[in-house]
């Protein structure tokens, strides 16, 4: 005899679950993310932004290979630094006034000149040092005569060393304009009274000439 028929308003098991089998692969088609989802979990999402953070922050966290252009470096400070004698050959170059050892603001025809000039004559500027430093303390005492005597000395003397450096600048600029024409004479002026301040000892490069000297 053949098997006995479902009850009514029932069916059998196997009909559900093969419709839901169905209803399942045609919702999650094979391959899509939602069919590795449901398959595995997360599927193989996870393992890749996984392994993306891993290479990116090993990437990142490499130190970089100085190599031979470190080593090159490091050699080429090393060979530009001078030993104590150089550096003495080279000073005593500067104050003998040798082109090859002075500075771009030293070099020339014309800074030579200012500084001769310089070098051959006193100047009023040439004393700011010694008579203006005890005019400014004398100003700070508490007598008020001496504090009115170093306001006028001072001022005498302000004014006396703009008059001195103007005219300074002037012979300067007359001079190199004769002997060296062509030659710049922008900023000789300042150079040289700049020059002009300083204790002719330690004045660099060294004077050539002597106090009185014609030039």
């Amino acid at each position: 005899m053949g098997s006995p028929a479902p009850p009514l308003g029932r069916y059998p098991d196997d009909v559900f679950k093969r419709a839901s089998k169905d209803a399942a692969g045609a919702s999650h088609p094979a391959g899509s993310p939602s069919a590795l989802l449901a398959a595995g979990g997360k599927g193989k999402a996870t393992p890749k932004r996984r392994e993306a953070e891993a290479a990116r922050k090993t990437s990142v966290a490499a130190p970089p290979r100085r190599g031979r252009a470190g080593a090159s470096g490091r050699a080429s400070a090393r060979a530009g630094r001078q030993t104590p004698e150089q550096m003495r050959a080279r000073r005593e170059a500067m104050r003998r006034g040798d082109d090859s050892a002075l500075t771009t603001r030293d070099r020339g025809p014309a800074r030579r000149f200012a500084r001769d000039f310089v070098d051959s004559r006193r100047s009023v500027v040439g004393l700011f040092i010694p008579v203006a430093a005890p005019i400014i303390l004398l100003g700070y005492t508490r007598v008020p005569i001496l504090v009115w005597a170093a306001n006028i000395g001072l001022y005498a003397f302000v004014v006396g060393s703009v008059l001195d450096s103007l005219r300074m600048n002037r012979a300067i600029r007359k001079q190199v304009s004769i002997r060296y024409p062509g030659e710049s004479t922008k900023g000789l002026g300042l150079y040289a009274v700049m020059r002009a301040m300083q204790f002719r000892r330690m004045r660099m490069p060294g004077p050539r000439v002597a106090r009185g000297a014609k030039v």
